[in-house]
């Protein structure tokens, strides 16, 4: 079982978003596997994709996208510290990948509305800096070629591109590789090695897709996970795309704010939480982007998102006398803190604009400021001059 979502039938024709959706911690062929290669290239088991992959996959069942989610394809090959996920569904062999990728990219091209969803949790390569193989479960089964039963995110991309053949595939296109970037000095013994091709490479036909790709790792280094728990740079795209990612999108025709996830708003929210989660775990978790990158909504928020905001007063001794209010755009009394006040001054609010009036008592030698500022997800720092 790979299709774990299928409304096809009830979007009857309307443009859907279709997900594809593998992770992979068991190798079989790879050190501690049941029929480990003789040379596997320092590879092992993992613990954490699996589960990683399934996250996802709950993530976008529930997720407010901008298109109704028709279809969702899942392989998992879960490890023996992932026990939950046995059975949850079929196992990301290169012949299912394939067979399931194809149909992924037949549903993408019913509709240019359509938005098509690609995530990968597993063990990766590169074979030059600007590559991402991605290694399915049979990786390194002989016989073969060592990247026969690997793909590549370059081919999988091309192959989605517009062409006569596929003239209505989906024109926003989202990729996620959440997987290591680390070259094996092993490939330096051969000539280049080519991975299996998802898709053939159309040469015709005009590219005018969104289609970002999100990596877990800059070139030549590798992607960190928490051992049967999930891996940090899904962590971080979940907080994303649960609020800390959220930007406005405007308002609705009776002129209430509406809030989402934009490709922007989530390169800007990801480098800040892997940055946080790097500070509180003591990691080195890198996040790099490539692909085609225009601005697109990701998923939409029912609530504004909630920002970190820090507040910093200069100079520091007008703290001992100031009175601090913050309205929101209603004028709404948000926060009201009498001095003495803290610096700087921390508190969560709903993403918006704010007015900061602060005030003192004895006025001399500070008068009353007001100002105007945004807090935007997942944090803003503000400062205020009183003199």
């Amino acid at each position: 079982m790979a299709l774990v979502v299928d409304n096809r039938t009830a979007l009857s024709g309307q443009p859907g978003t279709h997900a594809l959706i593998i992770g992979v911690s068991e190798y079989p062929f790879l050190t501690g596997g049941a029929s480990p290669v003789a040379d596997p290239w320092d590879m092992g088991q993992l613990s954490s994709t699996a589960t990683t992959a399934q996250k996802i996959t709950d993530w976008i069942k529930t997720a407010q996208l901008p298109v109704p989610l028709a279809t969702c394809r899942l392989l998992l090959s879960p490890s023996a510290a992932e026990p939950a996920l046995n059975g949850a569904a079929d196992a990301a062999t290169l012949d299912n990948v394939l067979s399931e990728a194809d149909a992924w990219r037949t549903d993408a091209s019913t509709d240019p509305g359509n938005v098509a969803f690609f995530y990968f949790a597993g063990h990766g390569i590169q074979r030059n800096k600007d590559d991402a193989v991605l290694c399915l479960h049979d990786f390194r089964r002989t016989p073969g070629p060592a990247l026969m039963r690997a793909v590549d995110i370059a081919t999988i991309r091309a192959g989605m591109s517009p062409a006569p053949a596929r003239p209505n595939i989906a024109r926003t296109q989202f990729y996620f590789v959440d997987a290591c970037r680390v070259q094996p000095t092993q490939l330096a013994k051969f000539a280049p090695m080519e991975t299996t091709g998802m898709f053939d490479k159309d040469l015709a036909g005009e590219d005018d897709r969104t289609s970002p790709v999100f990596y877990s790792s800059i070139s030549n280094k590798a992607a960190l996970a928490i051992p049967a728990g999930q891996t940090l740079f899904s962590q971080a795209l979940l907080e994303c795309l649960t609020g800390a990612g959220g930007d406005s999108l405007g308002e609705d025709p009776a002129g209430n704010p509406l809030w989402g996830v934009l490709v922007s708003s989530l390169n800007r929210a990801l480098e800040m939480r892997i940055e946080a989660l790097n500070r509180q775990l003591g990691a080195d978790q890198t996040y790099t982007t490539g692909g085609q990158f225009k601005d697109a909504t990701i998923c939409r928020l029912l609530t504004a998102p909630m920002v970190d905001v820090q507040l910093s007063i200069d100079p520091a001794a007008a703290c001992a006398v100031g009175k601090l209010d913050v309205f929101d755009d209603g004028n709404v009394v948000t926060l009201s803190q009498a001095a003495p006040l803290p610096q700087p001054i921390r508190q969560r609010l709903p993403a918006g604009l704010y007015n900061i009036v602060l005030s003192f008592n004895p006025p001399a030698p500070f008068v009353t400021k007001s100002k105007i500022q945004a807090a935007k997800a997942p944090n803003a720092s503000w400062k205020v001059r009183v003199v």
